[in-house]
């Protein structure tokens, strides 16, 4: 079965797709391609190498992870890593499996972490990052955030009352204006800001 990769964010489309279902980026000129094709997508800031022939490795038994019990996976997240729930100490956290073969600059990923650190109010808290010897794949565990993303409450919005409606857009866009601005004096770009990229903290 064909299909067609989103170079924006990974997503498979239908082979007959001219927008991506995901991200909304055009894929006019964007080649098919068939189950089984390996396709990785290196963001431009270079942060991460690809090595030869990736092994596809998205799916597998974790029941724990360097000390956290793994309680769900989630939908994958395009060609980079897999996402997960984990818990330790009766905490929730986020995990992002990096796939086998990609490898982000460690002093990238100490950077992120350091301004989450800093930011907590507007990023997402992150909380440790490295290579596992285990698995041989790089990893993040961040803040577990339940109330979904800027996508989800979008659809939320539309039957909400004109009045109650416009506040909550108002209130969206002065978080966001905040957010982007606090980022920006840390010299920090975000380079893929989209509602599915904005979390919903409450």
């Amino acid at each position: 079965m064909a299909f067609k990769v989103c170079p924006n964010c990974g997503f498979e489309n239908s082979e007959d797709a001219h927008i991506c279902e995901s991200c909304g980026t055009s894929l006019e000129g964007t080649d098919l391609q068939e189950k089984g094709d390996k396709t990785i997508r290196i963001d431009d800031d270079k942060t991460i190498r690809i090595r030869k022939n990736t092994p596809d490795n998205s799916s597998f038994g974790f029941t724990a992870f360097r000390g956290y019990k793994v309680l769900n996976q989630f939908p994958t997240m395009g060609a980079e890593a897999d996402a997960f729930l984990i818990e330790k100490n009766d905490q929730k956290f986020f995990l992002k499996l990096y796939r086998k073969g990609i490898e982000p600059k460690i002093e990238v990923l100490q950077k992120i972490k350091a301004v989450s650190e800093k930011l907590p109010q507007h990023v997402a808290l992150i909380y440790e990052v490295g290579l596992d010897e285990e698995t041989g794949r790089y990893f993040e565990v961040i803040e577990y955030i339940p109330g979904g993303n800027l996508k989800d409450l979008i659809k939320k919005i539309q039957n909400m009352p004109d009045k109650q409606k416009i506040k909550v857009i108002d209130k969206i866009v002065a978080e966001l204006s905040k957010a982007i601005n606090a980022l920006h004096k840390t010299n920090i770009v975000h380079r893929d800001l989209k509602p599915t990229n904005v979390l919903v903290k409450k």
